[in-house]
This record gives structure tokens, sequence and C-alpha cells, in this order.
């Protein structure tokens, strides 16, 4: 290796800090990036939450649909956590799901003599093993709510995927609306010319212009990421609870509500991306196409593509160092 490379590769990974790049990976790519969690020290969340949003600005010509998914075990040990995920219910409108590790034991039976020695136990058992790992799936971030919130407790995973929705069920479209006559008394009134002008049959769930265009609509669009186009009617199928459950849940098949399971989210880790074969690492990119994860067991965040996101990384990092924020690794 000359010197000029060399001194380039190095350059490639100073502009990348405090991202750390498994380089020798071709087919994919896979980032490791130092965090504290339980909880996460102020600086690096505030550091953390404009990465992301940035990051995600850099995502957005891929046109991937962004899943939050929040581990129940964060909840569990943290009260008030806990209480805040509980008042907001309704505006996040959690999905629960099997969390599973790759090499994750199955949980302990309570058979009648497994119960009899934990209730006479006089340790204070956990119950931790008789228990199914559980992840919610938020539908809803409102206000950046969940990078906010309830990151950096080392539960939270973010997907982003081109083929599924933040729809949990298919809804049924609307029929396209016939072609309807307005009778001509009610076409001279200016306000129903309002309305109808930019109606589209075909559409029939799509904003009018003059409210897609009003400035108050602005902040929606501009600063929210919202598709004023959309016609709200329109079929939206989540492939990703179908995808994750036959792949990431095979072994679960023919056991009693299995089919009615929402998703089964992957807990991966550097070394599950490191280890497995490359065959059966690509088949993991057919559900996402950008995993990132808190990983305790990592200290830090695993964050795998099939896309090449140093372009993205580096965009979003000179920005941040332009704005003066600098990374606390702690």
């Amino acid at each position: 290796m000359s010197n000029q490379v060399r001194e380039e590769l190095e350059l490639e990974r100073a502009m990348l800090l405090p991202l750390r790049q498994a380089s020798a990976l071709q087919s994919f790519s896979l980032f490791w990036m130092p965090a504290r969690f339980d909880p996460m020290p102020d600086a690096q969340r505030e550091w953390l939450i404009l990465f992301l949003q940035r990051f995600e600005q850099g995502l957005s010509s891929l046109k991937l649909e962004k899943l939050h998914f929040l581990h129940s075990r964060v909840l569990r040990k943290n009260e008030e956590l806990q209480k805040t995920f509980h008042k907001k219910l309704h505006r996040y409108g959690p999905i629960p799901g099997p969390s599973r590790s790759l090499n994750q034991a199955a949980p302990v039976k309570l058979t009648p003599e497994v119960m009899k020695r934990f209730a006479f136990n006089r340790k204070n058992p956990s119950i931790e093993p008789f228990m199914t790992e559980t992840a919610f799936r938020l539908k809803k971030d409102l206000a950046g709510d969940f990078t906010r919130i309830f990151m950096g407790y080392g539960g939270a995973t973010l997907i982003f995927s081109g083929s599924s929705s933040e729809e949990m069920l298919p809804q049924t479209p609307a029929p396209p609306l016939q072609n309807v006559t307005i009778p001509k008394f009610l076409r001279k009134y200016s306000m129903l010319q309002t309305f109808t002008e930019d109606f589209d049959p075909a559409a029939p769930g799509r904003m009018p212009a003059w409210l897609r265009n009003h400035p108050s609509m602005r902040p929606l669009k501009e600063e929210l990421g919202v598709n004023l186009e959309a016609d709200r009617t329109s079929k939206r199928v989540d492939t990703f609870g179908r995808k994750s459950r036959e792949l990431f849940g095979a072994d679960l098949k023919g056991s009693a509500g299995y089919e009615g399971l929402a998703f089964v989210l992957p807990r991966l880790t550097t070394q599950d991306f490191l280890s497995r074969g490359e065959d059966e690492i690509l088949k993991w990119f057919e559900v996402f196409d950008v995993y990132i994860r808190e990983s305790p067991e990592d200290e830090g965040f695993v964050i795998a593509s099939k896309h090449d996101l140093r372009p993205v990384f580096r965009e979003a990092l000179e920005t941040m160092r332009e704005d003066g924020y600098v990374y606390w690794e702690g």
C-alpha cells in the first residue's frame, strides 16, 4: 500500500469519527459508534439528536420509511421512562412483538416444579428467565420524541426500509368516485369552486390545493417532512412485519400465535454481522435497508446498511463540526 493510499484512508477514518467502519466488508456497510447508556450523558444525547436529524435528511433521496422500536426491558428498569411511555400511549400507538437475539435461549417453561422452586426461593429471584423479550413499535414520532425521550437507555432500534409503511395493518382503499355533476347554481359560488377545482376522483383523500399551499402548512412539509400531496385513502401495506416474521421468526412457525405476530425484531450486534455468512446477512437486508441499534453488548451503536452510507455520514458530520458540535465519547 502506497503512502498516498494510506494517507487517504486515514483521512477517511478521521472524517467519519466518532463512527468506526468495518472497512474490510464489501457487500454491505457496518459501523460502530461508542456510547454510554442508562442513561446517556446530556452532551451525547444533544449531539445524537442533531446528528440523526441530519442523517435522515441525507437519506431522504432513498425514499425510505422510518420505523421506531423500543425494548420493553428499558421500561421495566426505568420508572420515569415507563410513566412517560404510558402517559403518551395515544400518541405513539405502540404495537408489541418479539425481540430476539440470534443466539437467544428459549424462555424457561413454567412447569409446576419450576413454579414451586420459584415461589419458595428466598433470594427474590428475577422473572427475566421466564419472560419472552418484547419490543414496541411506535407508529408515530411527533416532534422527534423518540430520539429525545427514549434513546439513550440501551433499548432503542431504528429501521429504515424501502418497502415498509408506518401503518401496521393494510387499509382498504376507498373506491374511486365516478364523475360527479355539480348543479349549475352551486358552481357559481366561489367557496365551492375553491373546494372542487383541485379535486381528483381517483385520489379523493388528497388535501385540496388551497390548504396544501397555505403558509400555515409549510412547517408540516419543511420541518416534519409530511407529504401533503399524498392520497390518505390509498392502500399502504406493511411488509416489514411479514418479512421479519418469516426470516427472524422462522423457528416459531407452527406455534400458537405465530400468524398474529406484528413483527419479529432482531437484536443484532457487530459480532453477528462479522461472524455470519454473507448470504445470510444479505437476506437480512431484504427486510430492512438501514439498521441502527443501541447495543449494550457493543457499548455503542451498531449501524448497518446495504447502501454505502459514507457520503451521508461525511456530510452530516461535516455540518456538525462546522456548527461547533463535538461528540463526547466518554
